[in-house]
Order: C-alpha cells, then structure tokens, then sequence
C-alpha cells in the first residue's frame, strides 16, 4: 500500500487531473481500465458513496470504441436503446470524455 500511496502522490503532482482520478480508482476499487472509461455520472452515487459498474468500453484495432455491458444480452439491448436516445438529444453521458 506504501508504494500505492507514493504513486499517488506523484501521479497528483504530475500529471493531468483526469489521470490521477482514474489511477485512484484503478487502486482503491479495483475496476479494469475499459470500466472506468465507461463510467457514466448517473452510475456515481455520491449520496451513498457509490460506483456502479454496468458496461465497459473498449477500443478495437481500428481506432473504434463500442461498449460491452458487464450484464446479460437483455440488458445490453436496453443500454443500446438508452445510448441511442441520449445521442438523439445530444447528450454525452460519459464521466471520462477524452480517449486515454
């Protein structure tokens, strides 16, 4: 853990804002790199302290993102629905907006 802290410390003072946030979180939650990119601020419940992992991104050869749900196949379904309805009104969802 005293290595953890030490990189976080360095990581606050040296990089990019963003960077320290998704290390932080990386650490403490354990969550994979495609999960937190594909944290949506209506999965972070501050009221209770709460990260809710639903769906990862990821990025395919082609310089492509999509996002697989960490759910079944009738939920994925539903994500796609609500995607599509938030693209129609112009909406961006996404916490982490910028490619890492």
């Amino acid at each position: 853990m005293e290595e953890c802290n030490r990189f976080l410390e360095y990581a606050e003072k040296d990089s990019k804002p963003h960077f320290y946030i998704l290390y932080l979180l990386a650490i403490y939650t354990g969550m994979r790199r495609g999960e937190i990119l594909g944290l949506k601020w209506t999965d972070v419940n501050f009221e209770q302290k709460k990260i809710s992992v639903s769906k990862a991104l990821y990025y395919t050869k082609e310089n492509e993102i999509f996002e697989q749900s960490t759910r079944s196949k009738y939920v994925v379904k539903w994500q796609k629905i609500q995607r599509n309805s938030l693209i129609e009104q112009g909406c961006c969802a996404f916490v982490f907006t910028s490619r890492v």
